[in-house]
């Protein structure tokens, strides 16, 4: 196994941040030198008073395969240390790139070398068991599966999303992105079903408690059909569905 480098990780941060904290791209695109809590902070809307670092911490495991406990997360925070301790000698030193080296640290990625079978040299051979260690370790119990095996008959959902950010940090986001073709139709009913909700709130003395129960009934079958749909369909490359199509393209597109 190999580690990730700290430009590995420091291009594949921003998208944590969008996910976790909610802010725009633009927002989360920040310096190395960059103090981490003081960027967090400046981020606004309490944003840093609400964020769980254990959040952070399941994200980098499930989306950059760290295999770091959140205790040892938590120590390298130096959580336990009192207030002003942290303040004094922590947070001074707390960079974005002192984070990335941490993160990268402990972080394992195959190394999708070529392997020798019946004394070839093999390189898509190398690189498709670079892809089962991935599956294996981002989504434990799949089935097994083969270079001709489609993709979606191995991963789907949100196990082929976790798996692909995986595979797009390691080739550094050269793999193409997912397409979800019901992606923006999700994305409407979880913004309609927040509207109602918020017009049934303040209008409650005139609606009167049946139309408002409906309207909440109404927002949250919204939300639960918007979760379910926004990771549903093909989203993979018209150029990509075996196993055997994703290992030539990681193979042409992988960093040397």
């Amino acid at each position: 196994m190999c580690r990730l480098t700290q430009q590995q990780i420091l291009n594949a941060l921003p998208t944590l941040w969008v996910d976790v904290l909610g802010i725009d791209e633009d927002e989360a695109e920040v310096s190395p030198d960059e103090n981490l809590i003081d960027w967090l902070k400046s981020l606004g809307d309490g944003i840093y008073e609400e964020l769980d670092f254990a959040d952070v911490h399941t994200r980098l495991r499930l989306d950059f395969g760290l295999d770091a406990p959140l205790d040892a997360f938590d120590e390298f925070l130096c959580r336990g240390k009192s207030d002003d301790e942290w303040e004094r000698l922590v947070k001074p030193t707390l960079t974005i790139a002192r984070f990335a080296d941490w993160i990268a640290e402990h972080t394992s990625v195959p190394s999708y070398t070529p392997v020798t079978i019946g004394g070839h040299c093999c390189p898509l051979a190398g690189t498709f068991f670079g892809i089962e260690e991935v599956i294996q370790s981002a989504v434990p119990g799949a089935s097994g599966f083969g270079p001709s095996t489609p993709i979606l008959d191995a991963v789907r959902g949100d196990n082929l999303d976790r798996v692909w950010r995986r595979l797009r940090l390691h080739t550094e986001g050269r793999l193409p992105v997912l397409a979800w073709p019901w992606q923006p139709i999700a994305t409407m009913l979880d913004m309609a079903s927040v509207v109602l909700w918020g017009v049934a709130i303040a209008a409650i003395p005139a609606v009167g408690t049946y139309w408002f129960a409906l309207a909440i009934l109404a927002g949250a079958i919204g939300l639960a059909l918007g979760f379910a749909i926004h990771r549903t369909g093909d989203p993979l490359p018209s150029t990509i569905k075996t196993f055997r199509d994703l290992a030539a393209e990681m193979s042409r597109v992988m960093p040397q």
